[in-house]
């Protein structure tokens, strides 16, 4: 159904995610379920395409969705978030586990052979629905967490540290909710 996957990679897109994300809130508000999301952005992607050429970016984008698709429970969701940004949704997941499918999928990724030479990296920030108070800052959590693992050297994952009040983080970051 076009209305709900990326053209491109056939992977959810960011209206299902909205969806998808905002049902696991629920979830664990009414019924305390665990759900953990994960910010999965591209090391120096620029670079592939620089490199390699846009054509060769698209498909290194359409192979991670494979290896992570791949890898994740069919009650999971993968989303195209952006450009080269994707999420992870994990139903009934607590932040343990979420870590381990996070650092399991850092490390498929870094051992596939997605480029023509050299590996391809991915940089995971892990935020869990429990640290989170609505859909906005919980997105929030996830993008701190990630741009904690950029800036840590990258080819990481890192959890959200930020248990902020939402408001007091709404201050902090631009909504990326639309």
């Amino acid at each position: 159904d076009m209305a709900i996957t990326d053209p491109l990679t056939g992977a959810y897109n960011r209206r299902y995610l909205e969806e998808k994300a905002r049902s696991a809130i629920d979830s664990w508000q009414r019924y305390r379920r665990c759900a953990a999301m994960l910010l999965i952005d591209i090391d120096f992607f620029k670079r592939i395409n620089d490199k390699y050429g846009h054509s060769m970016g698209d498909t290194a984008i359409k192979q991670l969705v494979a290896v992570i698709s791949g890898r994740i429970r069919t009650v999971d969701t993968l989303c195209r978030f952006g450009g080269e940004e994707f999420v992870v949704l994990l139903q009934e997941t607590g932040i343990e586990s979420a870590v381990r499918v996070a650092e399991e999928l850092r490390a498929l990724v870094e051992t596939s052979r997605i480029l023509p030479e050299g590996n391809m990296t991915i940089s995971i920030g892990v935020a869990e629905v429990v640290a989170a108070a609505d859909l906005d800052h919980w997105f929030r959590l996830a993008d701190s967490a990630l741009y904690l693992a950029k800036s840590n050297g990258r080819n990481r994952v890192e959890i959200a540290k930020d248990v902020l009040p939402a408001r007091e983080a709404r201050t902090r970051t631009v909504p990326r909710w639309r």
